[in-house]
């Protein structure tokens, strides 16, 4: 309970990224793509013998809904012939069932086939989608950072740091990424931005950045999340 007072008090003077550390990471948003492709089977009637054909069409999705429109071309074997249809059905969870009017027959038609449905995940800032969840990065690259020295050691050799970020003169206590991919209890971790740097996820490690002062004021304890044995703090290095 203590720790989690403690957390929130920190608020104001960590970034938005080390103070979401602590907290439960948000579900990542899913938006559907607009368009789809369908490929399947397409039956057209007005004559004695309903008429089946191989068909592929491009649907469009422009609404929430599972409702889809779109038009393709088909291809009858029994007769060796072509269709062009426009169409309109629902698509459930990639099985799209379409009726519509083909214009070079001049028939009506059904059709059913596969039609995957693309979505794109998105999280809030400051997260990272990382699979399918939100993961709280944060900088942690020694190439983003100054004055880096070496203040303690933790019991299974994990370092902790205290730097300033290239771009601020708050001095932090932290993690350096470069020292978490030599470890493979650790690299796990570390994720490569489209930037080319390195940014770490504390809540793999149980642990929140935090600012030097609260490190003098409180010390590990201030770092540590969850239920983290006691046992597994080291003293401070010297």
């Amino acid at each position: 309970m203590n720790k989690l007072l403690l957390a929130t008090a920190l608020a104001a003077m960590l970034p938005a990224s080390a103070v979401l550390a602590g907290t439960p990471n948000p579900t990542p948003t899913s938006t559907t793509g607009h368009f789809t492709v369908l490929l399947g089977l397409g039956v057209e009637f007005g004559d004695s013998q309903p008429n089946l054909g191989v068909t592929g069409k491009v649907l469009a999705a422009p609404f929430s809904n599972p409702f889809v429109v779109g038009g393709g071309a088909t291809y009858f074997p029994s007769t060796q012939t072509f269709g062009l249809d426009l169409s309109g059905g629902l698509d459930f969870s990639g099985i799209a069932a379409l009726g519509g009017y083909d214009f070079l027959t001049k028939k009506p038609q059904v059709s059913v086939g596969f039609a995957p449905v693309f979505t794109t995940l998105t999280c809030p800032s400051p997260y990272t989608v990382v699979g399918d969840t939100c993961q709280n990065l944060n900088p942690s690259d020694r190439r983003r950072k100054r004055d880096i020295v070496h203040i303690a050691t933790l019991s299974d050799g994990m370092k902790l740091y205290s730097f300033s970020y290239l771009w601020s003169d708050v001095v932090y206590v932290g993690v350096m990424a470069q020292d978490l991919l030599e470890d493979p209890r650790w690299s796990h971790a570390v994720i490569t931005g489209e930037d080319g740097f390195y940014r770490v996820n504390y809540d793999e490690l149980d642990l929140v950045m935090v600012t030097l002062e609260t490190w003098n004021e409180h010390g590990l304890d201030a770092m540590v999340l969850r239920d983290r044995p006691a046992e597994f703090l080291a003293a401070e290095a010297a």
